[in-house]
């Protein structure tokens, strides 16, 4: 690759809910981040059109585009089990024919037809790019990530990650994941009874979901 080449690099989190990215340049200055709610369940049919607009719109003739990808979305309930849905996943990945790289536990793997992806280490592992990304720079530390639908708790001593983890399974047992976010999680699973009008209620256990998987 030539030293003039222009180098745009793009940081992809696809989840359930929302996909999240940041372009960056060669000399990692951010140029564009964004969250794109996309109900995955329901559009999954549309994640590799929707990586390739957005590829578009920064590849320029002359450039060259490589894509980081971590996940979360496997985990959706329009698969049949996680490892279908880290298959699916990396196939609509497979289809942007742009240079591409996945983080597992062991770090970045090239996605290619010389590097086999070891599934079981690359769903729902985006917990630890970021755990990894703090332990660089602070050397001890317990980073927590509270999103729309979990929070995560990362632990950092000496550098190193100590988290028991190796699954969210696990994560719920070691009480390392809590399935509880800040807008996915129904109120009444925080609390049961509520005050309204100086009356306390108790919370009714509904919640209504509208779903439609295409096929």
């Amino acid at each position: 690759m030539s030293a003039k080449t222009n180098l745009i690099k793009i940081g992809w989190d696809i989840g359930g809910a929302h996909i999240k990215y940041c372009v960056e340049s060669r000399e990692s200055d951010v140029i564009w981040y964004d969250i794109i709610d996309f109900d995955f369940w329901r559009d999954y049919a549309k994640l590799s059109d929707l990586i390739i607009s957005i590829c578009k719109e920064y590849y320029k003739e002359g450039s060259s585009l490589v894509n980081y990808f971590t996940m979360s979305a496997e985990m959706c309930d329009c698969f049949d089990n996680r490892r279908a849905g880290v298959k699916y996943i990396l196939n609509q990945i497979h289809k942007i024919k742009y240079s591409s790289y996945i983080f597992s536990k062991h770090g970045l793997i090239k996605f290619d037809s010389k590097h086999k992806i070891p599934q079981d280490t690359v769903g729902s592992y985006n917990w630890y790019a970021s755990a990894l990304y703090v332990s660089k720079f602070i050397d001890d530390a317990i980073l927590i990530d509270f999103g729309s639908t979990t929070c995560d708790f990362s632990i950092i001593k000496n550098g190193k990650i100590q988290n028991r983890r190796t699954s969210d399974i696990d994560g719920m047992f070691t009480k390392e994941l809590l399935y509880t976010g800040c807008s996915r999680t129904p109120i009444y699973a925080h609390i049961n009874e509520i005050m309204f009008r100086n009356k306390i209620y108790r919370l009714s256990l509904r919640a209504f979901l509208l779903c439609r998987i295409s096929t």
